[in-house]
């Protein structure tokens, strides 16, 4: 399963890129296990837009530009394009 993600805002600066493309096993996968993998490839990321196991306040997705989520419990599918912006991104 693939899945784009897209970073703006303070998720790009901790990146450092403004996009990647990430594979898992299972589909489909949870919003959790997207953001645990983010977290291990760009530890900055991890830092600043996770709490704990949680979402910082200052964090916001996008699934496939049509709802915004706040549960990791959310479920990921083969194609699906994930934004992830900081809430001040918009202006």
């Amino acid at each position: 399963m693939f899945v784009t993600i897209e970073y703006f805002g303070v998720p790009r600066q901790k990146t450092g890129v403004s996009s990647d493309s990430l594979s898992f096993a299972n589909s489909p996968t949870s919003l959790f296990d997207v953001l645990t993998e983010i977290a291990e490839r760009h530890t900055a990321f991890g830092e600043q837009c996770l709490t704990g196991d949680e979402l910082s306040r200052e964090t916001i997705i996008n699934l496939n530009g049509d709802q915004f989520v706040r549960s990791l419990d959310t479920q990921v599918v083969n194609g699906d394009h994930i934004l992830i912006l900081s809430t001040d991104a918009g202006g």
